[in-house]
């Protein structure tokens, strides 16, 4: 491979993203989740539930998407009243990735 391949090569890596993280890693804070248990009570929906523990800016679409996962709730998951359910809540602690 002659020298031009080759700088295009890594120039076409560089771009795509595919050395960034080890040429310009730095310090960066990650989101940390506390774990909330919840007691579905009668009438309560996912949404009902999300829009409590949504944080003031948190589109509340992300808590949902989050409760769906981390119980495998199916697409139409019907909840039942004294079914538990967790939900992933942000904390104000951060961690740091180096």
């Amino acid at each position: 491979m002659n020298k031009l391949a080759m700088r295009l090569l890594i120039a076409g890596m560089l771009l795509s993203g595919i050395f960034t993280p080890v040429l310009f890693a730095k310090s960066e804070q990650a989101e940390v989740w506390q774990k909330q248990t919840v007691t579905v009570l009668n009438g309560d929906t996912v949404w009902a539930i999300a829009r409590q523990f949504a944080a003031k800016d948190e589109d509340i679409r992300m808590v949902v998407a989050r409760i769906y996962k981390e119980n495998n709730l199916g697409g139409r998951a019907v909840i039942q009243p004294g079914q538990q359910l967790v939900v992933p809540v942000k904390t104000k602690e951060v961690a740091t990735v180096n």
